[in-house]
């Protein structure tokens, strides 16, 4: 009897230590990640109080790099980034009006061309990885797809892909077009990073934060039931949309895509970590090449778009390039281009080509079959 209860004690104290152990290790990484958004705000603030380009979420992107560089990625919870696609797009709502609509059903033809010569390149250049390296078609291929980086990239090892590259490659994407995109779009429309000015105050009181919460449960619970690419960006703007019909919120909520600039920019820093790095530079030079050729062709595109449509160029730009919803939405709204207008049309592309996934998972396999010669692909399937 005796035995048993100290069997029994031995178990309940190893089971006690087990849960507290786990509990310390919870409270460490939700202060870590407290800890890495309040850099990525002072990061921010710094670069917006020189008047950098979208300094907020260049600054935030930095520090969310350098903290993955130097001390690992962190295990970020997905409700934090969507959190911050809610506040984008919950500021976004508030401000749309009715020629918000008339805007983009004349944008519908020339979203079209733009997607399907985004489309085109991307082949094209997938091409050119493919005969270029020791990649199989379909990792080429999903290194290319112009389309959102999670959803491309969870595709992509069902497909046959190695998703090891294709995250990489996506973070190198992403990585160069934030960085770069916000400040060349910032210098060449002679726009000011927006900046929080002696005349400026912060208006939320509680019913704004109560609506606030309200809409982030809301769209998080909608968003589950309607599965979309940057589902919480797009569900968060209507609702807010509708909702300010009948309350007028307006300015009030001015700080919120500060926040979420801050929140988006350090989840995409904190992706290009170690790994990324060392899977990119393996490529080499090529990828490189690809990156910048992508780069390139997105100008030219946003150009013709700019053309068919007659919206500024600046806008066309942030509206076109395949660099992610969040991410130039937030550089419009710093650079006060239509963030509306960029959102909609950022998350539409992400849509088609979301629907489009499955067309071009078949096509890659087709072609990795008349293609690729077992002998001289290392990465003929990855499993």
């Amino acid at each position: 009897m005796f035995k048993w209860k100290t069997a029994l004690k031995a178990i309940s104290y190893d089971d006690f230590h087990k849960q507290n152990a786990e509990r310390r290790q919870g409270l460490s990484l939700i202060v870590k990640k407290l800890v890495i958004i309040l850099w990525g705000f002072l990061m921010g603030g710094l670069l917006n109080f020189i008047n950098v380009p979208a300094g907020w979420l260049i600054g935030a992107m930095i520090a969310g790099m350098i903290s993955a560089m130097t001390f690992g990625r962190m295990n970020s919870n997905k409700y934090v980034f969507k959190s911050g696609l809610c506040l984008l797009g919950i500021s976004f709502g508030a401000n749309i009006n009715i020629d918000f609509f008339i805007s983009l059903k004349n944008l519908l033809f020339p979203l079209i061309i733009s997607i399907s010569l985004i489309l085109i390149i991307a082949l094209i250049l997938s091409r050119l990885l493919y005969k270029n390296s020791n990649l199989n078609y379909v990792t080429a291929l999903f290194c290319c797809i112009p389309g959102g980086a999670s959803e491309v990239i969870g595709t992509s090892h069902d497909a046959g892909a190695d998703e090891r590259i294709v995250a990489a490659f996506h973070t190198a994407r992403i990585t160069l077009f934030v960085f770069s995109i916000p400040l060349l779009t910032g210098v060449a429309s002679n726009a000011l990073s927006n900046r929080l000015s002696d005349d400026f105050q912060v208006k939320i009181g509680i019913v704004e934060i109560l609506f606030i919460v309200l809409f982030i449960i809301s769209t998080i619970l909608i968003e589950k039931l309607i599965r979309i690419p940057i589902g919480p960006l797009f569900i968060s703007m209507v609702l807010s949309f509708l909702v300010n019909q009948f309350f007028d919120f307006g300015s009030n909520f001015y700080i919120l895509p500060i926040i979420g600039q801050v929140i988006i920019g350090v989840v995409v820093g904190q992706k290009f970590d170690r790994e990324a790095y060392q899977q990119i530079k393996k490529l080499g030079l090529l990828t490189l090449t690809i990156l910048f050729v992508l780069f390139g062709t997105s100008f030219i595109i946003a150009y013709l778009f700019s053309l068919i449509s007659n919206l500024d160029y600046a806008v066309s730009l942030l509206g076109v390039v395949p660099a992610g919803a969040a991410e130039m939405s937030s550089t419009a709204f710093a650079l006060n281009l239509e963030p509306s207008i960029v959102a909609a049309l950022q998350t539409a592309r992400l849509i088609v080509i979301f629907l489009l996934l499955p067309l071009l998972t078949t096509y890659a396999q087709k072609m990795s079959l008349v293609l690729e010669k077992p002998e001289d692909k290392h990465y003929k399937h990855y499993s």
